[in-house]
C-alpha cells in the first residue's frame, strides 16, 4: 500500500538524518537488523507510517511518552496533529441550516429548471423539439439528434454550440425530457424532470448533439419545500429512487410519473402519454390562480450554468454531526486555530527539507511544503497572484504529498483552473496521478477504467522496495551535495572578489608600492585555488545539473511509490480494483439507474480503499458532494484553488472532508458570485432566524459576503506569498503590479521573448472606434463589436499568430452575447479550437489566460449613462478585483477596441479610476517603440571587468547591453548576436557586491543562476582567475554557448519536413523523440525479428492505445490525446488523428470497422519509432529560447 511506501520513504529520510547526528543504533541481532530512535525522530513519523513500520522494522519506544516534548516542537501536540479551539455551542448546526437555506434560494433562481423565460431577439438559450421533431431520441433510443442546415432548430443549436464553445467555464448545454409545466404560488413554472448533458459538434453543414453522459438526473427545483423541509427532502428522495435508467421505456416511466403525482398531489399526468411522442409547444399559462403543475410530452434543449443538487445534503449532515468535525479541518476554520506559535521557518529549513518535487521550484513554493508537513499547521493560505505558479505549486504539492503516503483533493469552482493542474501531472505518465472528474459521468468512467487498467504489478514487492530504497538514498545524497555547492560557490565568489580587488590594486598604484602590491596580488592568485578548488561556473554547472538530477529522482521516487502501493495492497483491495472496474465496463443500462460513484458514496471503507492506490482527485466541489462519502478527514489534504472565487456553502462539505486545508487564491481579485442574484434580505433574515447574528458577530462566516480565501485571511495558521511572475510580459503585468501588489512581484518575462505579430508590433494598443454607440436601454456597442471582430478575423488567418490562443473580454454581458453571435456567424468553428477562442467577461475568466486578448469596452459617452462605467470601477473590492483580473489574461499581446475617447473614462466627477490609469498605461505602451522601451531601462557599467568583458565580446561582432534588468536583477551582461538575435545571459564573478552588511555572501545572490534559469536565460559564468589566465578562451566560451543555442534551433527547423499527401510529416534528420506516454511504455521495445517502422506521433499514439487494449473509436482517440499529452480532443486533433488511423488501416497495421479499431498482425509486431514532429513554417527566430512561460507559471 501507498501508506507503507510513505513510511519506508519517510524512515529512510530519518535514518540519513539521524545517522548524521548519531542518532541511530543499527547492530544486527539474531540476523535481524534493528534500528533504535530518540522518541522525537520516532513521533515526527505519522501514525500509519509507525503502524506500517512495525512489520519491517523493530522501532523501540517509550510508550508512556505520546507526546512530542516541547523543547523538540513549538507546543505540546498530539501526533496526529493540533487540535482546534472548540467553537460557539449551536455554531455548526445554525451554520449549516443557513447555508442550505442560501443553496435551495439560489437553485431555485436557475430559470432554465424551472421558470418560463421571456423570448428577446437574441435569445438562443432554450428550445422546444416537439413540433420540429416528432419522437424523443437521446434518452429513448440512446441515438443522436441530427440538425441539418434546413431544420427550423438551426440557428438556435449553431448559437447553443457557440456559447458552450467560447464560455465553457460557466455555461453548459443540457437537454430535458419530459416537462412539467404550469402555475404555483403565483408563478409560471416550466421545467424538465429529466436532465442529461449533451455535446453539439459540427457535423458537415449542420450539428449532431448526443449525450456525454449514461445517467440521467432527476431535477427536483419546480417541486418546491412547503413548510417541512425533511418531509420534503424525503419526498424528493423517493422520487429519485423512482428515477428510471436509459435508456427510457414506458414502465420505467410510468413508475416515475405514479411517485411523482403520489409525492406531490399538486402535480398531474394530464394528457402526458410519456412513450417517446413529441406534441407541439405548450402555451405559457396565464392567470393569477394556482392551476398546479402537469406533464407535457415535450423535449428542450437548453444552456444553463453548471450546478449540482447534493451540497444541501451534505450540510445537513454535517449539522448532525458531534464531536467528529473536530478531527476535520472545518475544526479550525470555525473555531479559530489553536494556540501554537508561529512556525519558525528560515531559508536554511526551507532548502534543507526534502521534497519530492518533480517540477521546477522556488523557494517560497517549496516553504508550502514544508508548511504543509508540519504537524501543528491545519490551514495554511497561499497568496499567488496573476500567473505566479498557483498550478504549478499545487501539482508539485500533490506529488510530494502522494510520495509520502498522502490522499489528496484539488478542488476549485473554475474548470479551468483544475484543468491546468490536471495537464501538468499527466505529464508524468503515472497511471495513478491524477483521478480527475471535470466533465459527466460518462467521460469519468471512461477515464477511471483507463487508469485501473494501467495499474499492473510487474514486479514483486521485495524488488520494489529495495528500488524505492535506492532512490531515495540518492535523493538524500544529491540534496546534501546541494547545501555543499551552496558553500563551494560562496567560497568561489568570495575568493574572485579578493583576486579582483588585488589585481585593480596593482594597476592603479606605481614606484615601489606597485611592486608591493604585485606581490600581494601574486600571493592572492597563488592561494585562491587552495582555498575555493572550484571556480563559480563549476560549482554554477554542477548545481544546474544537480537540480536538474533531483527533478529526475522524484519523478522515479514517485512512480516507485505507486508501483510499490500497488504491489503490496491486499487481497481485498485487488478485488476492489476488479470489482470496480468490472463495473466500468458493463453496460450500465441494464442496471438501476445509479451513478457508479453513488456506490462509493455509500460505502466509507470502499472508497478509502480506493484513494490507497488512486490519491490524487481532481474535482469540483459540487462533484465531490455528489460523488464521495460526507466522511470527515477523508482526504489527508485538501487543496482549493481561485478560492477567492469559492463560496463558504460549497467549500464546508469540502472542507470537512479534508485534515488539512490549503487555500490557494488572490486576495486582489474577484469575490464568488454564486449568491449574487439571491435576495440578500432573505439570506439576511435566514441568518438572524437561526441565530448566527449572535453566534459570528463580526460576519466572518456570512455566505454572500466572505470567500474562503477571506475567511483562511483570518483562520490561517500560516501564509505563503508566490513572487515570481511568468505569464505576461513586462508591459502588460507592469499596470497591476505597481497598482494592485505593490511592485512585489519579480517579473520573470521579457520583451525579447514576444512569440507572435509583427517584430514591430506594439504589446499593446489602442483601436479607436470613432463611430461607436450603444442601442437605446442595452448595453450592446454593435459597431465596436463589428470593429472586434473583423480585426479577430484578421488575426485567426496571419501566419504570424499561428498557435497563438486568442480571447475577446467584453465588460458588459450584453456586449459578451452580442460578439458571441457575430463571432460564430463570421468566424469559422474550426478556428475556435485552433486558437482556444473564448468570449467572455472577466468573471467567467478568472484562472484563465490567453496569448492575445481583445477588449471591447462597449461605452460610448453619449447614450450610455456615465454611472454604467463609473459602476464598472468603483472602488469596491469586487470591481477592483474585476479590473486586476481584466487586464492581467494576456501573456503577449493586448488590443483595447474603445468608442469614446480614452478622456471619457472617468467617474462622474472627473476623477480617474483604474480603467482611466490602465488606459493611459496602454497609450504609453503602445507611443513607445519596443526598442526604445526596453533599452530605457539598462543599467550602467559595474566594473571595470564588466567592461573589458563587454569589450571583447563586442570585438566579435556581438551586441552587449549592460545590467540588463531580468527577473528583478540586474544581468551583468547580454551578449546578442543581431543577425538572429540569438543571446545569452553573462555574469562576470569578480568585485562585485555580492556581500551583505554582516560581509556574508547574500542568499539571493546563491538563488540567482536558478531564478535566471527558470525563466528561460542560458547563464555563463566568467571567474575573474579564468579571465586573468585566458581571456580569449572565455570569450570563446560564449560564442560556443550561442552557437550551441542556435544549432539546436537548426536542429529543430531541419526535423520540420514537408507534407505528404496524407498529412504526416517527414523527417529529414536521424533523430528521434519519445511520445510523451508512461515511462514503461513510452516506446514499444523491438520484438525479435520486429518489422521497424517510421511514425507520425498521432500514428504512434494510435498504435500504442490499441497495443493497450482500446478498441472503441472514441476511446481509442481519447487515450491517444493523453499519449499527445493534450488536455482536449479538438476538432483538429480529431481530424488529425482519424488521417493517421487511415494511414494506418491502409499499411494494413489495423482494422477499422463500425467504428471499433484491432490490430492486425502486422502492427503488432511492429516496433513504434516516431520522428521528431514538424511544425508548420514559422517566421525567422527571434531568441535562442522562445519558451511558452505557461509552462514555468502554472
Amino acid at each position: 500500500m501507498i501508506r507503507e511506501s510513505a513510511a519506508l520513504l519517510a524512515l529512510l529520510t530519518h535514518i540519513h538524518q539521524c545517522t548524521a547526528q548519531g542518532k541511530v543504533d543499527a547492530s544486527r541481532a539474531g540476523g535481524e537488523k534493528t534500528i533504535q530512535f530518540e522518541l522525537a525522530n520516532v513521533h515526527a513519523l505519522p501514525n500509519h507510517c509507525r503502524s506500517a513500520m512495525s512489520p519491517m522494522f523493530d522501532i523501540q519506544r517509550d510508550t508512556e511518552q505520546d507526546r512530542v516534548n516541547s523543547t523538540e516542537a513549538r507546543a505540546r501536540v498530539v501526533s496526529d496533529g493540533p487540535v482546534a479551539r472548540p467553537f460557539e455551542e449551536g455554531l455548526l448546526p445554525a451554520l449549516t441550516r443557513v447555508y442550505g437555506e442560501v443553496l435551495r434560494r439560489q437553485g431555485r433562481t436557475t430559470t432554465p429548471f424551472v421558470r418560463w423565460s421571456e423570448v428577446t431577439g437574441r435569445g438562443h438559450e432554450f428550445a422546444w423539439l416537439g413540433g420540429i421533431e416528432t419522437r424523443e431520441v437521446l434518452l429513448h433510443a440512446r441515438g443522436r439528434l441530427q440538425v441539418r442546415r434546413d431544420s427550423a432548430l438551426f440557428d438556435t443549436v449553431q448559437k447553443m454550440h457557440a456559447t458552450a464553445t467560447l464560455n465553457p467555464y460557466e455555461r453548459e448545454v443540457l437537454y430535458g425530457y419530459p416537462y412539467v409545466i404550469g402555475r404555483r404560488d403565483g408563478e409560471t413554472v416550466r421545467g424538465p424532470l429529466l436532465t442529461i448533458s449533451v455535446r453539439i459538434e459540427v457535423e458537415g453543414d449542420g450539428f449532431l448533439v448526443h449525450a456525454t453522459d449514461d445517467v440521467v438526473h432527476f431535477n427536483a427545483l419546480p417541486f418546491k419545500a412547503e413548510g417541512n423541509l425533511e418531509g420534503h427532502e424525503q419526498k424528493i428522495a423517493r422520487v429519485i429512487d423512482a428515477t428510471p435508467a436509459i435508456p427510457l421505456d414506458a414502465k420505467g416511466l410510468e413508475g416515475l410519473a405514479e411517485a411523482l403525482t403520489r409525492e406531490f398531489r399538486y402535480v398531474h399526468r394530464g394528457d402526458a402519454a410519456l412513450d417517446g411522442r413529441l406534441v407541439a409547444p405548450p402555451a405559457e399559462p396565464r392567470g393569477a390562480a394556482d392551476q398546479g403543475l402537469w406533464l407535457v410530452d415535450q423535449a428542450a434543449l437548453f444552456v444553463a450554468p453548471k450546478s449540482s443538487y447534493f451540497l444541501a445534503s451534505d450540510l445537513a449532515r454535517i449539522g448532525a454531526t458531534d464531536g467528529t468535525v473536530q478531527t476535520s479541518v472545518l475544526a479550525p476554520l470555525l473555531g479559530r486555530p489553536g494556540a501554537e506559535a508561529q512556525v519558525d521557518l528560515d531559508d536554511a529549513r526551507v532548502d534543507s527539507a526534502r521534497q519530492f518535487f518533480p517540477f521546477p521550484s522556488n523557494r517560497s513554493q517549496r516553504r508550502a511544503a514544508v508548511l504543509v508537513d508540519d504537524a501543528t499547521t491545519r490551514v495554511i493560505r497561499v497568496e499567488g497572484p496573476p500567473g505566479t505558479g498557483k498550478s504549478l505549486t499545487i501539482a508539485n504539492l500533490a506529488c510530494h504529498l502522494a510520495a509520502t503516503g498522502k490522499t489528496v483533493l484539488i478542488s476549485s469552482q473554475k474548470d479551468k483552473a483544475m484543468e491546468v493542474v490536471d495537464a501538468k501531472l499527466r505529464e508524468l505518465g503515472i497511471p495513478e496521478l491524477p483521478m480527475t472528474l471535470l466533465h459527466r459521468d460518462g467521460d469519468s468512467k471512461k477515464d477511471l477504467l483507463r487508469r485501473l487498467e494501467g495499474i499492473k504489478t510487474e514486479r514483486g514487492q521485495q524488488e520494489v522496495g529495495q528500488a524505492f530504497q535506492t532512490v531515495a538514498e540518492r535523493f538524500g545524497t544529491e540534496a546534501d551535495a546541494m547545501v555543499a555547492d551552496a558553500r563551494d560557490y560562496s567560497q568561489a565568489v568570495a575568493s574572485e572578489e579578493a583576486l579582483e580587488r588585488a589585481h585593480r590594486a596593482v594597476l592603479a598604484s606605481g614606484g615601489v608600492r606597485r611592486w608591493v602590491r604585485q606581490a600581494r596580488f601574486w600571493h592572492t592568485r597563488w592561494n585562491v585555488p587552495r582555498r575555493a578548488p572550484r571556480t563559480t561556473d563549476t560549482v554554477a554547472d554542477a548545481t544546474s545539473a544537480r537540480r536538474e538530477f533531483l527533478l529526475d529522482l522524484a519523478v522515479e521516487a514517485l512512480q516507485l511509490g505507486r508501483e510499490l502501493a500497488v504491489s503490496s495492497a491486499h487481497r481485498e483491495e485487488r478485488a476492489v480494483l476488479r470489482e470496480l472496474a468490472a463495473v466500468l465496463r458493463r453496460d450500465q443500462t441494464q442496471y438501476k439507474n445509479f451513478s457508479l460513484f453513488d456506490r462509493l458514496k455509500g460505502n466509507p471503507d470502499r472508497a478509502a480503499m480506493l484513494l490507497n492506490l488512486l490519491p490524487v482527485w481532481i474535482m469540483t466541489p459540487d462533484d465531490v458532494a455528489r460523488l464521495f462519502p460526507c466522511a470527515p478527514g477523508l482526504f489527508d489534504v485538501v487543496i482549493v484553488d481561485e478560492a477567492s472565487q469559492v463560496d463558504l456553502p460549497s467549500m464546508m462539505p469540502i472542507a470537512y472532508r479534508g485534515k488539512k486545508l490549503v487555500v490557494f487564491g488572490d486576495s486582489s481579485q474577484m469575490q464568488p458570485q454564486r449568491f449574487a442574484f439571491v435576495n440578500q434580505a432573505i439570506v439576511n433574515q435566514a441568518w438572524r432566524e437561526y441565530g448566527m447574528d449572535i453566534l459570528d458577530e463580526d460576519r466572518w462566516l456570512h455566505p454572500s459576503e466572505q470567500s474562503l480565501l477571506k475567511l483562511a485571511t483570518v483562520r490561517a495558521e500560516e501564509e505563503v506569498l508566490l513572487d515570481e511572475h511568468f505569464r505576461s510580459l513586462p508591459p502588460i503585468i507592469r499596470f497591476s503590479n505597481e497598482r494592485w501588489y505593490h511592485s512585489q512581484l519579480r517579473i520573470m518575462t521579457d520583451e525579447h521573448h514576444k512569440k507572435f505579430g509583427r517584430p514591430d508590433q506594439p504589446i499593446m494598443e489602442l483601436h479607436h472606434v470613432a463611430n461607436g454607440a450603444i442601442t437605446n436601454g442595452s448595453q450592446e456597442n454593435e459597431t465596436e463589436a463589428l470593429a472586434v471582430v473583423d480585426y479577430l478575423a484578421g488575426l485567426v488567418t496571419d501566419p504570424d499568430y499561428d498557435g497563438a490562443s486568442i480571447g475577446v473580454m467584453c465588460l458588459f454581458k450584453e456586449q459578451v452575447a452580442l460578439v458571441q453571435d457575430l463571432v460564430a456567424e463570421r468566424i469559422p468553428s474550426d478556428e475556435w479550437e485552433d486558437h482556444e477562442l473564448v468570449v467572455i467577461n472577466p468573471d467567467g475568466f478568472q484562472g484563465d489566460e490567453r496569448d492575445v486578448i481583445l477588449y471591447s469596452l462597449s461605452y460610448d459617452a453619449n447614450i450610455m449613462p456615465q454611472a454604467a462605467i463609473s459602476e464598472r470601477m468603483s472602488d469596491q473590492p469586487h470591481r477592483q478585483g474585476m479590473l486586476n483580473v481584466a487586464f492581467t489574461r494576456a501573456r503577449d499581446e493586448v488590443h483595447v477596441f474603445h468608442s469614446a475617447p480614452i478622456e471619457s473614462f472617468t467617474f462622474a466627477n472627473g476623477r480617474p479610476g483604474a480603467l482611466t490609469d490602465w488606459l493611459r498605461h496602454c497609450a504609453q505602451v503602445q507611443a513607445t517603440p519596443r526598442a526604445t522601451l526596453a533599452g530605457s531601462r539598462l543599467g550602467k557599467v559595474d566594473s571595470q571587468f564588466e567592461t573589458d568583458v563587454a569589450t571583447a565580446l563586442r570585438d566579435c561582432g556581438l551586441r552587449v547591453l549592460h545590467q540588463y534588468p531580468a527577473c528583478g536583477f540586474n544581468v551583468d551582461l547580454v551578449a546578442e548576436r543581431e543577425e538572429d538575435r540569438v543571446r545569452v545571459a553573462v555574469e562576470c564573478d569578480g568585485e562585485r557586491y555580492h556581500l551583505d552588511e554582516h560581509g556574508l555572501l547574500k542568499t539571493e545572490d546563491i538563488e540567482r543562476q536558478a531564478i535566471l534559469e527558470r525563466a528561460g536565460w542560458r547563464v555563463v559564468r566568467i571567474p575573474y582567475r579564468k579571465w586573468l589566465n585566458d581571456p580569449r578562451a572565455e570569450v570563446t566560451r560564449v560564442i560556443t554557448v550561442l552557437n550551441d543555442l542556435t544549432s539546436a534551433d537548426d536542429t529543430e527547423d531541419e526535423d520540420d519536413g514537408a507534407t505528404e499527401a496524407n498529412g504526416d510529416r517527414v523527417a529529414t534528420s536521424d533523430r528521434t523523440i519519445a511520445l510523451p506516454v508512461p515511462p514503461r511504455a513510452a516506446v514499444a521495445q523491438p520484438t525479435t525479428g520486429a518489422k521497424r517502422e517510421w511514425f507520425s506521433r498521432e500514428q504512434a499514439a494510435l498504435l500504442e492505445a490499441l497495443k493497450e487494449g482500446c478498441s472503441a473509436e472514441e476511446d481509442v482517440y481519447l487515450r491517444a490525446r493523453d499519449l499527445l499529452g493534450s488536455q482536449r480532443l479538438t476538432q483538429k486533433l480529431r481530424r488529425r488523428l482519424h488521417t493517421a488511423s487511415s494511414d494506418l488501416a491502409r499499411r494494413k497495421l489495423a482494422a477499422i470497422e463500425d467504428g471499433e479499431y484491432s490490430l492486425l498482425p502486422a502492427g503488432r509486431e511492429t516496433a513504434i519509432e516516431t520522428r521528431a514532429k514538424a511544425t508548420a513554417p514559422q517566421r525567422p527566430r527571434r531568441t535562442w529560447r522562445q519558451l511558452r512561460f505557461e509552462d514555468v507559471e502554472r
